[in-house]
């Protein structure tokens, strides 16, 4: 038998306002036009296999990865968007677990 990755899944983790702030934009985007982040990350291209988020393991965003693609640059996309999503300034202020 052989085992072979087929994907990767990463934790981003913020402070708890943070994430409270994209559960509220999120809620919010039931009632007008608005596109909620999980699908803004799954629009980022066919190697987001998956977006997880509600709180009940924390302050965290979880998402997998194909492998094969360039897992750092897709990461690097999915933290910058949630970063512009929360509206924050500073670069790289989440972390990824």
């Amino acid at each position: 038998m052989k085992a072979k990755v087929v994907a990767k899944s990463y934790r981003i983790t913020m402070t708890t306002d943070q994430f409270a702030d994209i559960m509220d934009r999120d809620e919010a985007s039931f009632s007008v036009r608005h596109v909620p982040l999980y699908t803004r990350i799954e629009d980022l291209g066919s190697s987001i296999s998956k977006v997880d988020y509600d709180g009940h393991f924390g302050p965290h965003i979880f998402v997998t990865i194909l492998a094969g693609a360039n897992e750092e640059k897709i990461l690097r996309n999915v933290i910058t968007l949630v970063e512009e999503y929360i509206g924050l300034q500073v670069a790289h202020s989440l972390m990824v677990a």
